[in-house]
């Protein structure tokens, strides 16, 4: 399967680390998406940066490991990845290469995805 014919799932991922039922449900479906070749849109917004965020340790809050699993999916597929523009400070050293952009062209990205989950 091409680049060019594979279905654009664009994930939009707002909540903070552990603040979900299983604390890696985003990260899951993300995960899910890459082993089914579907190419993957990331959108984080908010607190969602705070699942990138290379300084924090979930051992040391009694929490399973999981949140360097983003940086796995680089091996599975092409994933962009995007944030708001002036959010850029709530994640200086993001485990991801993450793109600022601003809203409106955030809007349109997000616009050109074939399914949008909001996670």
């Amino acid at each position: 399967m091409t680049e060019d014919t594979r279905q654009m799932l664009g994930l939009v991922i707002r909540s903070g680390p552990w603040m979900g039922r299983s604390g890696r449900d985003q990260l899951d479906i993300a995960l899910a998406a890459a082993t089914l070749g579907i190419a993957l849109r990331l959108f984080f917004i908010g607190d969602g940066l705070l699942q990138l965020t290379n300084d924090k340790q979930p051992e040391a809050a009694g929490l399973p490991g999981g949140l360097r699993g983003w940086m796995s999916l680089a091996e599975l597929t092409p994933a962009e990845c995007f944030g708001l523009l002036d959010e850029q400070g709530v994640c200086p050293d993001c485990m991801l290469n993450i793109k600022f952009i601003d809203a409106q062209a955030l809007n349109g990205l997000m616009a050109g995805c074939d399914r949008l989950l909001v996670v």
